[in-house]
């Protein structure tokens, strides 16, 4: 089952020169960031948006894509019409949508999904490794603790990260409003807390989260998610 998409375009742009560490727009439904790549001295240029119907465009459409991107930044302010008129020279022009697909399931037959494959939180929003780590460990240790009984083990193993995949697919949808917020409302609250936040006292600021809460909140959960040790069998004892 696929969450609201949000579209992400990247690419580096080269002989543009940024005055600032990182540049950002935002408007309803749209950001736009702007950083330089030190190593190169080109600028990373990454476009954000949520499509308001399906663009029904392949991967390797290239010229479809650039005009979608186009269109959809049309007649905005800032920097944006100059960036748009360099995307045609970008080098590594990159064009995909962001997803969260929620599986009921992460095992059939003899086959279990791990990490990503399995409940990946969504696309660089953190959590995903941890999960993957602790999925992986919680199959190993059902595997050795059922003795060759593979049903039981894998049926085990998906009830006993079942909760906590569930509570880490909060992480994605979360981190995404605050990346492409959908209201003026969200953008001005944003840009007004943000200052406030980074002038508090350390011990303030450590306790104020600037990440959604509902996000901070599952991620604390999967890093501090107890897992039960098992035993090796008797055969591995030695190693």
């Amino acid at each position: 089952m696929r969450g609201k998409d949000i579209l992400i375009s990247g690419s580096g742009i080269a002989g543009l020169v940024l005055a600032w560490w990182l540049g950002r727009y935002v408007v309803p439904n749209k950001t736009v960031v702007v950083f330089p790549i030190r190593h190169s001295g080109d600028a990373a240029v990454i476009f954000l948006f949520r499509p308001t119907r399906p663009l029904g465009l392949q991967h390797d459409d290239v010229k479809g894509q650039s005009k979608a991107l186009q269109t959809t930044f049309r007649g905005e302010s800032w920097e944006v019409p100059h960036l748009l008129d360099r995307l045609t020279g970008a080098k590594d022009f990159y064009f995909e949508s962001l997803d969260q697909i929620t599986m009921q399931s992460w095992h059939r037959g003899r086959i279990a999904l791990v990490g990503d494959a399995a409940y990946c939180p969504a696309p660089a929003v953190g959590g995903g490794t941890s999960l993957a780590v602790i999925g992986a460990y919680t199959l190993a240790r059902e595997l050795a603790e059922a003795k060759g009984d593979y049903r039981r083990a894998l049926q085990s193993y998906h009830n006993a990260t079942r909760d906590l995949v569930h509570q880490s697919r909060v992480i994605g949808p979360a981190l995404f409003e605050s990346l492409v917020p959908s209201s003026r409302t969200s953008i001005y609250l944003g840009m007004l807390l943000l200052p406030l936040v980074t002038r508090l006292p350390g011990a303030l600021r450590h306790n104020v989260p600037l990440l959604p809460r509902r996000a901070v909140r599952a991620m604390r959960a999967v890093s501090e998610a107890p897992v039960r040790h098992g035993s090796l069998p008797e055969s591995h004892e030695s190693l």
